[in-house]
């Protein structure tokens, strides 16, 4: 460049798809610098007054120095993705599991009838009882539960009780064979994510299984609840009342009964339940029954129902936090993270 020749400056910018636009920025005497706007490179050339190029500089715009950014940008997106399967789907069962310390207790409240024999007439109770199931050891995912009913008769304090031990998956609630004190097959608790189907469920309620069908939909103190309701025939009880009835070492005990249990279906945590049904004697030999001897109506204390609830209020909040919200919140900033990344590349 020759001093005292007049030079003009022509700022180029190269991009596809983008048009510049010229105007004026100098008087006169200073010439007529051309500006094409863009977001990639910008092109210095400085001309001489016989249009021939004698200077040129290249410049990156701020998109193309930081080129690099939209890679970081999409491998965060595509991470915070991978976080929120991970959390939906490993952390999310984890927090189905029964914890180690899980001890849970329930009260209830029984009409019963009873009679020794068909001489006598039906005696009227109020009962009372405690249901308490509470983790004793553990191996691996399978838990030992140790399970007690106990009752009280207001008969001079006496009470009635009987106990078990089951071995229980703590991830899908069913009984696994070779734990507890007995073989066993069926749920022990309703599993998470219960369906609208029937289960069979084995527990200290009953000495053998007996099956549970899917009833309906309901909502119980503002909690959406699963309905499920069961009847039970013909059911061999001897085992159970020959330890209280001296009458059962001579007969068999037959069981007739039914119940209804109200289920959280996310936890699948009992809310509520009742049963009812009679007992009667019956000749070993034929089957055939001979007289009732017990007739009962039972039912979830309010205090303990209105606990539950709560309890299980809580548990699905928890629940849908670890499942649903925060995997939702972590994929949705990995799609915009990515989002950004891919729309800055768009620049290059």
């Amino acid at each position: 460049m020759r001093p005292g020749n007049r030079l003009f400056t022509i700022i180029e910018t190269i991009f596809t798809g983008w048009k510049g636009f010229s105007e004026q920025v100098g008087g006169r005497n200073r010439g007529v610098a051309m500006r094409r706007k863009s977001f990639t490179q910008s092109v210095t050339y400085l001309y001489d007054l016989n249009n021939r190029v004698c200077f040129s500089m290249k410049e990156d715009s701020f998109v193309m120095k930081y080129n690099g950014v939209w890679k970081g940008l999409a491998w965060l997106g595509i991470l915070l993705i991978g976080a929120a399967l991970i959390s939906r789907y490993v952390f999310g069962p984890a927090g189905d599991e029964i914890p180690r310390d899980y001890q849970n207790q329930i009260s209830l409240l029984s009409t019963d009838q009873y009679r020794n024999s068909t001489n006598v007439d039906w005696q009227k109770q109020e009962r009372t009882g405690v249901w308490l199931d509470r983790v004793v050891s553990s191996s691996g995912d399978i838990i030992i539960l140790q399970s007690e009913l106990t009752w009280d008769t207001g008969a001079a304090g006496e009470v009635l009780a009987r106990g078990g031990q089951f071995g229980v998956d703590s991830h899908t609630r069913q009984n696994v064979s070779g734990f507890g004190d007995a073989e066993r097959y069926g749920q022990f608790l309703f599993p998470p994510h219960t369906q609208k189907t029937t289960y069979f469920l084995w527990n200290l309620g009953y000495p053998n299984p007996f099956r549970v069908n899917f009833l309906k939909e309901d909502v119980l103190d503002g909690l959406a609840v699963y309905v499920f309701c069961y009847q039970i025939t013909g059911m061999d009880e001897t085992s159970l009342y020959s330890p209280m009835i001296e009458a059962a070492e001579q007969f068999q005990v037959v069981t007739d009964s039914g119940g209804t249990i109200w289920v959280e279906p996310l936890t699948g945590m009992v809310v509520d339940l009742e049963d009812h049904g009679v007992s009667a004697w019956a000749d070993p030999a034929t089957g055939i029954r001979t007289a009732e001897f017990h007739r009962w109506d039972t039912r979830m204390s309010p205090e303990s129902r209105i606990r539950q609830v709560e309890m299980a209020r809580k548990a699905v909040a928890n629940q849908v936090l670890i499942e649903e919200r925060f995997p939702g919140a972590v994929a949705l900033v990995g799609i915009l993270f990515g989002g950004i990344g891919l729309i800055w590349r768009s620049f290059r």
